[in-house]
């Protein structure tokens, strides 16, 4: 089975060994680099982490009580210090951070993310959390770039016939808007699987119908598509 996957180059080794043993079709959707950002400095109970690569250019944090990431892929991503706990979110979305915090009581929270973040995925997340009296450190740690797509993709389409388009973010569809029309999203004779909530989510606006794993992670996604 052949399933094209979005990502930044860098990043298709990873995929590729755990989505074994579906062919995997290498189309890079965006570019990440380091964002010049101040000393992270400062006493804080959580660390939010909704990105794996929102630490990938972090040489030093704060040292937290808990780090509260959103799902597995962006977990493998983080090295706990000593005396962190790791709390990992199963609903991968925005509800799914409010809801963890609802309970909590003034909890001052440093959130790393990406540029397209405040676009793509915070409109109802900080304004939430900031609603029921947390503190909350912002702090961007990479820009994304998003790629055009189109010629890359037509090529795969045309010569290789993949099963799957696999969305691993909000990112990816960003893609696909800057690349196609919905006409021509439309005309795919290709099966789309979102990675969670927040990318489906994304996709629904560009009218994409969308396969949904029952976790956010990339071998999830995997067996979805091997039981499609």
């Amino acid at each position: 089975m052949k399933v094209v996957v979005f990502k930044e180059a860098k990043e298709f080794s990873r995929a590729q060994s755990q989505l074994k043993p579906l062919q995997v079709l290498k189309c890079p959707a965006i570019s990440i680099r380091e964002k010049k950002m101040a000393a992270l400095t400062g006493e804080f109970d959580f660390l939010l982490v909704t990105s794996a690569n929102a630490l990938r250019f972090v040489r030093n944090r704060p040292k937290v009580k808990t780090v509260v990431a959103i799902g597995a892929e962006t977990s493998a991503s983080i090295r706990l210090k000593s005396g962190e706990k790791l709390k990992v979110l199963k609903e991968s979305h925005a509800g799914g951070v409010l809801k963890f915090f609802k309970s909590k009581k003034s909890a001052r929270i440093l959130y790393l993310r990406g540029s397209l973040s405040r676009r793509l995925g915070d409109k109802r997340l900080v304004p939430g959390l900031k609603k029921w009296g947390h503190s909350l450190k912002i702090v961007e740690t990479y820009q994304t770039r998003i790629l055009n797509i189109r010629s890359p993709l037509l090529k795969i389409l045309k010569a290789k016939s993949p099963e799957f388009l696999f969305l691993t973010s909000p990112s990816m569809v960003e893609a696909f808007r800057k690349s196609f029309t919905l006409k021509e999203m439309r005309s795919f004779k290709t099966q789309w699987i979102a990675i969670g909530p927040t990318t489906l989510k994304a996709a629904k606006r560009l009218k994409i119908k969308a396969l949904i794993p029952p976790q956010a992670s990339l071998k999830a996604m995997k067996k979805l598509a091997l039981r499609s």
